[in-house]
């Protein structure tokens, strides 16, 4: 009975909030603490989950690890990603996502495999995805609901990315995810499909206007500082993001950034990040963190999450 009344909330509360299979995305702690503004950036790797466009760029082997927290830990987010550069023919990408609420009835999983390659100024890629999403069959609110035709779902869909850097410093981003229907819905009378989303992004280092100042410690200030922006379109509701990030020190950043959704499910959050680079022999380790908020009367409205990058 316990579960069945707590499986009640979990939907009552998700829909309110205009939750559904896949409604976000969600991976590293970095792109949260600029407030998801990582569109014109994809440096790193949660290029795959925010713009494979991306993939290109990079030169060296990455895997990412994150754990995140939401609602007080109503919902849970585990992550993992790797970006393996091929040198001149590009690079491939995959990243796998398990999204789990408390009581453990229901999750989802994305498993992405990817590719992008460079070329000049311009830098593409493309994404297969694999959603599948799974009720515990086990329990009695689900085995005896007439809406469940099934316990568990699965489909495909694609996605397309560009990155642009058409002069010093600034780079110019655009992306289209769920570019093919994908069905993930567990009743026969209706359908919930994974929604396109389109969305483009400007960026700008200031390592560009760097050598105009005349303080050295300032001239090293703004070549680890860099702004961004973004805004994407999904389901008829436009979302806006801005983020800053900024390297006090070569082994140390702060972030900031701020988004606001209009439409239907209208809301806002305000995030904060920083990271640390630990050099281990020829390894580099960097540490995420972000904080989120949720403008909104929700008492437990945070969201934490951590993640772990390892360069080779």
């Amino acid at each position: 009975m316990k579960k069945f009344l707590f499986f009640t909330i979990v939907i009552i509360f998700l829909s309110k909030n205009g939750w559904a299979a896949f409604n976000e995305t969600v991976a590293g702690a970095r792109p949260v603490g600029m407030g998801d503004a990582f569109v014109a950036i994809a440096d790193d790797g949660n290029a795959v989950n925010y713009n494979v466009g991306g993939l290109g760029r990079i030169d060296n082997i990455q895997i990412e690890l994150t754990k995140a927290m939401q609602f007080a830990g109503l919902v849970n987010y585990n992550h993992i990603g790797l970006i393996l550069p091929l040198g001149r023919i590009g690079a491939l990408g995959a990243s796998f996502g398990l999204l789990s609420e408390s009581s453990k009835i229901y999750n989802e999983r994305e498993l992405i495999l990817s590719y992008g390659r460079s070329f000049s100024i311009i830098s593409t890629g493309m994404s297969l995805k694999f959603f599948s999403t799974k009720y515990d069959e086990k329990i009695e609110s689900v085995a005896n609901n007439p809406y469940f035709a099934k316990t568990s779902a699965n489909a495909l869909s694609i996605d397309w990315g560009l990155l642009v850097q058409p002069a010093n410093g600034l780079s110019v981003g655009f992306f289209a995810d769920n570019l093919l229907p994908a069905n993930v819905s567990i009743s026969k009378d209706e359908e919930d499909k994974v929604p396109t989303k389109i969305g483009l992004g400007l960026a700008y280092k200031l390592e560009a206007i760097a050598p105009s100042a005349q303080q050295k410690s300032m001239r090293e200030l703004l070549s680890r500082t860099q702004c961004a922006m973004g805004i994407d379109h999904r389901n008829g509701e436009m979302e806006l993001h801005l983020g800053a990030e900024v390297g006090v020190y070569e082994s140390f950043a702060i972030r900031g950034g701020y988004a606001t959704k209009s439409g239907a499910n209208s809301n806002s959050t305000i995030s904060f990040g920083a990271s640390w680079v630990l050099p281990i022999q020829s390894i580099r380790l960097r540490l995420d963190y972000a904080f989120q908020m949720l403008m909104s009367d929700l008492q437990d409205n945070t969201s934490h999450r951590v993640s772990t990058n390892l360069f080779f």
